[in-house]
């Protein structure tokens, strides 16, 4: 699995020099938000309920509490905006006004500063940063706007106004969005991480106010730029230099993110469709990484890169029989005896460690799948 992933957990944080502000905050648990299981739910959505999700909603980075500290990276029962973001996404796929309200009140309660929204807290040390995280604010603004949308509830939409408008003040330079801003003391990212590129949100925005339409076409440009064409895609921009970073490899899940945002904004990602094609005929198995001509730099596996890449063929209706091995290998990383606590969850049984992106991008998967022809 890839075990830190914030996205992540980790990438734009684990190298963050900033001096994060902290403050003291109350942790909240509504009771009167209880998801109900309904008795047809998959063994994956309630392994993540009955094992991941804390009692006012957050999602667990990991199974195990007891995990090492790691300065600017979410471990054990830490939450992230971004599992949040995620979460509210599959609900509004599978029409679940329930779990979405459960989420809503989690932002508000836990996530929502009156400058920013939180990328990550930790109830157990009563502390919250003042950071946010480019990509998970657009990840939750879309997903309000298309709560909005679907349950006609004017209250999540003037919600992600909210969340894009601190964006949009936050976050800004020369027509692109820094991967985080911290608003005490007021500073910015110098960089922008190319999977950070939302494209589907940033035109949502653009067609609710015309003062988005810079940011989504600069985003757009950039996005093409960072595109290989092996598929892959470079990873950090540098502000200041305006060129893209070196580097020796290419983490699957950065790549696979990049190429489905720029699909979800109909951009042909054949190349990437043709290098997971090409991975998977060969090998039978996608890795976490690989150098620029194409080879396994990584022999591990990871859930989220299969599920990210089932959703790619997906978006782009390409290649149903080799989704499908896709998503049958995913299922096959997960624990199979029905017999276990923790059936249908991607589980080291090892270490019991097991990680919230995994979980979330494979219910994603799932959702899709199930509402596809």
């Amino acid at each position: 699995m890839l075990k830190l992933w914030k996205h992540k957990i980790g990438w734009v944080f684990a190298s963050l020099m900033l001096s994060l502000v902290i403050y003291q905050f109350t942790w909240m648990s509504n009771p009167d938000i209880r998801l109900v299981l309904k008795g047809d739910e998959s063994s994956l959505y309630r392994f993540v309920v009955g094992h991941l999700m804390d009692n006012a909603g957050g999602i667990y980075t990991n199974l195990r509490e007891d995990s090492d500290k790691i300065e600017h990276t979410a471990t054990g029962h830490q939450m992230l905006s971004e599992s949040t973001g995620l979460m509210m996404l599959y609900a509004v796929k599978q029409n679940r006004k329930d779990l979405f309200a459960q989420q809503y009140v989690f932002l508000n309660n836990h996530l929502m500063d009156r400058s920013g929204l939180r990328w990550v807290v930790d109830k157990a040390n009563n502390k919250a940063v003042t950071t946010n995280a480019t990509i998970d604010d657009l990840l939750v603004v879309r997903s309000l706007l298309l709560a909005a949308d679907l349950w006609k509830q004017s209250e999540y939409a003037k919600k992600a106004d909210q969340i894009a408008n601190g964006l949009w003040k936050n976050a800004q330079s020369d027509a692109l969005l820094a991967d985080f801003y911290n608003w005490s003391p007021a500073q910015k990212a110098d960089t922008v991480t190319a999977s950070y590129l939302d494209l589907f949100t940033l035109k949502m925005l653009s067609m609710r106010s015309q003062q988005w339409a810079a940011i989504y076409t600069s985003s757009k440009q950039l996005s093409d730029y960072a595109a290989l064409d092996n598929g892959l895609y470079y990873k950090t921009f540098d502000l200041k230099s305006r060129t893209w970073k070196a580097q020796t490899e290419f983490n699957s899940i950065d790549f696979l993110y990049s190429a489905l945002h720029r699909a979800e904004d109909q951009i042909h990602v054949t190349a990437t469709v043709n290098f997971i094609k090409s991975q998977w005929t060969l090998n039978k198995k996608l890795a976490n990484a690989y150098s620029v001509a194409g080879k396994e730099v990584s022999q591990d596996e990871s859930p989220a890169v299969y599920a990210l890449a089932f959703r790619l063929l997906k978006q782009v209706n390409q290649e149903p029989e080799l989704a499908e091995g896709l998503y049958q290998r995913m299922l096959q990383l997960s624990v199979q005896d029905p017999a276990s606590p923790y059936f249908g969850g991607f589980v080291d049984l090892n270490t019991n460690e097991a990680y919230s992106f995994d979980h979330l991008q494979a219910l994603l998967a799932e959702s899709e799948r199930n509402n596809y022809p």
